[in-house]
């Protein structure tokens, strides 16, 4: 997490992480202008790049650590199992990985 300023596609879950403006820049899928003006930006505004930068890796260690994301996959896994409990099912489809066994 270097704190480098992000340039991202807007498809699917980068949307998600790079908050446009704000922690990086988000350009349309194929949009080989937008890019083009995205990079300019960061490349002639050193100051944008940096505050992006360091943005991104603020919301990075508070939303993203490795414990943090082991956590959520693991309130998922739970959640999964759960419901097919609930749902009567005698065989597993979902099996709790060995590392989650604590």
């Amino acid at each position: 997490m270097r704190g480098a300023a992000e340039i991202a596609s807007s498809t699917g879950g980068l949307a998600e992480i790079v908050r446009d403006g704000e922690t990086g820049l988000l350009v349309g899928r194929g949009e080989v202008n937008s890019l083009a003006s995205a990079l300019r930006q960061l490349l002639l505004n050193c100051n944008k790049a940096r505050a992006l930068g360091a943005a991104g890796r603020c919301v990075a260690m508070a939303e993203y650590t490795e414990s943090l994301c082991c956590d959520r996959f693991e309130s998922v896994h739970k959640s999964l199992i759960a419901e097919q409990m609930n749902c009567g099912r005698s065989n597993t489809l979902v099996t709790t990985p060995m590392f989650l066994n604590r």
